[in-house]
């Protein structure tokens, strides 16, 4: 089973039962963070470790969560960060502003036509644009644009074509809690969703810090980022070799707690 991803010059990232460790190419040599969920008794946490052949390694604690908090608060995230991420659509101006768009409908579809027409031939695009190495996926640059190629080569054919004229249909057909459907606008394809009697479309500039945002609030987002920064800043030091050269009077980790009100974290 590939446990290892690498995106050449940008990303890797490794899974094992106990951790997740990440990093990019713009941090400095042998920095990366870790989410270690087995090892550490009562808690969860995220830290940034130096990984130097030296042990105990050097390690900095950022954020903990209690392992009998996880679950919830991981379902709290998991619909903050939906809503925070959608964005209501005027379907009406949309198709005023944009005339020519479509609609394909998600509702109801063959899930075994849908695999075999669209999920099947993608997985053997981005297949042929990847290279595994034992447990480890390759991906480069150079492999990302032949991925795109072959999928927007598929997208153009018949078959893809005959797929979706098939599952064309106005919205006024979809008005159930949770109905799906693309909005086709030129060349371009938005993802669309029916909530609460609205449409609903995904941002696009929705970024990793914004989710983070979403998550815990800004203010304690921009207080982990400014941790994991000054982290790594201190890491960095040819002078940090193991973990017993960390000197850092009164700094103690922040705890992420089920939030009384259910809509944000708190901190201990």
């Amino acid at each position: 089973m590939i446990n290892h991803i690498h995106l050449e010059n940008m990303f890797w990232g490794r899974m094992t039962e106990y951790l997740m460790t990440f990093g990019n190419h713009g941090l400095p040599k042998g920095i990366h963070y870790t989410f270690a969920f087995g090892d550490n008794g009562d808690f969860v946490d995220f830290h940034v470790t130096k990984e130097n052949g030296q042990y105990p390694k050097p390690k900095i604690v950022i954020a903990q969560v209690r392992k009998e908090d996880l679950e919830e608060l991981l379902l709290l995230w998991t619909r903050a960060i939906y809503r925070a991420r959608l964005k209501e659509v005027d379907i009406s101006k949309l198709k005023e502003e944009n005339p020519g768009t479509y609609f394909v409908s998600l509702k109801g579809l063959d899930e075994e036509a849908l695999t075999s027409t669209f999920q099947d031939k993608m997985i053997s695009c981005f297949a042929s644009a990847c290279s595994v190495k034992g447990k480890k996926l390759e991906i480069k640059p150079e492999d990302s644009y032949e991925f795109m190629n072959a999928a927007n080569a598929f997208l153009e054919s018949g078959i893809a074509q005959e797929f979706i004229e098939k599952n064309v249909t106005d919205l006024s057909n979809l008005t159930e809690h949770g109905d799906a459907a693309f909005g086709v606008i030129g060349e371009d394809v938005v993802d669309l969703i029916h909530l609460y009697g609205k449409w609903y479309t995904s941002k696009r500039d929705f970024t990793p810090k914004d989710m983070l945002n979403a998550m815990i609030g800004k203010s304690l987002a921009d207080l982990i980022v400014k941790c994991t920064a000054a982290a790594v800043k201190i890491l960095a030091k040819p002078s940090i070799k193991t973990r017993a050269d960390l000197h850092l009077p009164g700094y103690v980790p922040l705890i992420l707690r089920k939030p009384i009100d259910k809509s944000i974290s708190i901190v201990n």
